[in-house]
């Protein structure tokens, strides 16, 4: 019995603002096996499909499906996406002085 393909969606993150919450990407796989998310490259980490950015940058994520007993491996897909500088606020006090 051969083994049938299988495909992964990874839909694209947008881009994001340095100090943004942590997200999860939407990413599945046709045969309904669960697709392990990596981080490839740039200011960010995935951590057990959770993914948190850590500076201003390109970002490169990574998901992968290996298969089992009916499927074929997936094909590799990569998502990349923007992380801007967040806006500087300074706010000045004021302080008296004699």
């Amino acid at each position: 019995m051969s083994k049938a393909t299988q495909a992964i969606a990874f839909i694209t993150p947008g881009n994001k603002v340095y100090g943004a919450a942590p997200f999860t990407p939407t990413v599945s796989s046709s045969s309904g096996l669960s697709v392990t998310l990596s981080h490839v490259s740039g200011p960010a980490t995935a951590i057990d499909g959770t993914v948190t950015v850590n500076g201003a940058g390109t970002v490169t994520l990574r998901a992968s499906q290996s298969g089992d007993a009916n499927y074929l491996a997936a094909t590799v897909v990569d998502q990349t996406f923007t992380v801007a500088k967040a806006d500087l606020t300074v706010t000045a006090g004021s302080e008296s002085r004699p």
